[in-house]
């Protein structure tokens, strides 16, 4: 944006300072019109004389003055500055205005009882390049120093904006499995920021809460499978401690088929559980046919 003003700045200055110029020698064409063909009497040493005393002559200056046949008049002319073609395109369109290389050329019709004149002056703006060039150098300097100091204050802001972000990062980093019960620091602006840091909140609310069952079933499903495995392995142990006679090894293959069976169900059921797509049917259970079935589970084992 700055650049954009910067360059329409510097165009419009110099469309204006072309223009301003351009009046000028128009100005310089009929002021010289006036000298020349309305003093009738005067020779035309008196003329130049005029000419250079109350006429300012620009950089590289030249002025002529055309009559009817585009024959050079008034003016000593060693050679004619311009066409046939440019004289007569002034006499038509009773003015023209264009570059010749850096030279500005202004031509005017002049219409006087001597007859249709064509008067043309043509000079080089140098004032008005100098003035360009002096603009340039300011508006460059404008520029890149507006750059400097857009960009220091942009480090400034930005390192002040992202200052919390980077905050919220650490506390992030710092967070793992072993120390769910950290927290992002979040206060009470309802801004974006606090925003994100109360939703990570929440989350490591629930990934907490999601570990701590985890735990819990972790447990309680190894205290379910060691019950029928220390069965199983008590009953082999005591069964291989001595010779049996037949019975006994049937009965300890019932009791350790009997376990086995328990630690299937179990294991199924722990599959089961694991299964997200899984649904539970839950169902109306008597509490204390629950427990009398336990106390007999119990029982049962402490006698074997």
């Amino acid at each position: 944006m700055m650049l954009l003003v910067v360059v329409t700045v510097y165009f419009l200055f110099q469309r204006s300072s072309t223009e301003d110029f351009y009046r000028e020698l128009q100005e310089r064409a009929r002021i010289a019109a006036e000298v020349y063909l309305e003093a009738d009497e005067i020779s035309t040493e008196a003329l130049q004389k005029i000419h250079d005393q109350f006429i300012a002559s620009l950089p590289g200056e030249t002025i002529r003055i055309y009559d009817n046949t585009n024959r050079p008049v008034f003016i000593p002319a060693p050679n004619n500055n311009w066409t046939p073609d440019i004289i007569n395109q002034v006499r038509n369109d009773k003015s023209l205005l264009y570059i010749e290389s850096k030279r500005q050329v202004a031509g005017i019709r002049y219409d006087d009882n001597q007859g249709s004149f064509v008067v043309l002056v043509s000079a080089e703006d140098m004032a008005g390049h100098e003035r360009l060039q002096q603009l340039f150098r300011i508006l460059t300097g404008i520029f890149l120093g507006q750059l400097i100091i857009q960009f220091l204050l942009g480090q400034w802001f930005a390192g002040k904006t992202l200052r919390p972000v980077q905050r919220v990062n650490q506390q992030v980093n710092n967070i793992t499995a072993n120390d769910l019960h950290l927290r992002v620091h979040a206060e009470d602006k309802k801004d974006e920021l606090n925003t994100l840091a109360a939703n990570f909140n929440l989350l490591l609310d629930r990934l907490e809460h999601a570990f701590d069952v985890q735990k819990m079933f972790v447990a309680n499903a190894s205290h379910e499978l060691m019950t029928p495995l220390t069965t199983i392995i008590g009953e082999i142990e005591v069964v291989l401690s001595r010779e049996r006679d037949k019975l006994e090894y049937k009965s300890v293959l019932e009791s350790t088929l009997t376990e086995a069976g328990r630690l299937q169900s179990i294991v199924e059921n722990l599959l089961h559980l694991s299964n997200p797509a899984s649904e539970m049917n839950a169902s109306e259970i008597r509490v204390d046919e629950w427990l009398d079935n336990s106390i007999d589970y119990f029982r049962r084992e402490s006698a074997s």
